[in-house]
């Protein structure tokens, strides 16, 4: 989660940088959810949200 903060994108951003922290936070959220059984489907929602967010980014 720290590495995720760390790379939040900022104002100046490109469209691939911005795709790029999406995807990043995708895999944390399949993270969750692969270790904590109590969020899984929530976690999986947000992670699967997150992949169709950085698509779309991309295909902009």
């Amino acid at each position: 989660m720290g590495r995720l903060i760390r790379t939040t994108p900022g104002p100046d951003a490109t469209v691939a940088e911005v795709a790029h922290w999406y995807e990043l936070k995708a895999n944390m959220l399949e993270h969750i959810a692969a270790e904590d059984g109590a969020r899984r489907q929530v976690a999986l929602r947000q992670a699967e949200a997150a992949h169709q967010h950085a698509t779309q980014l991309l295909a902009a």
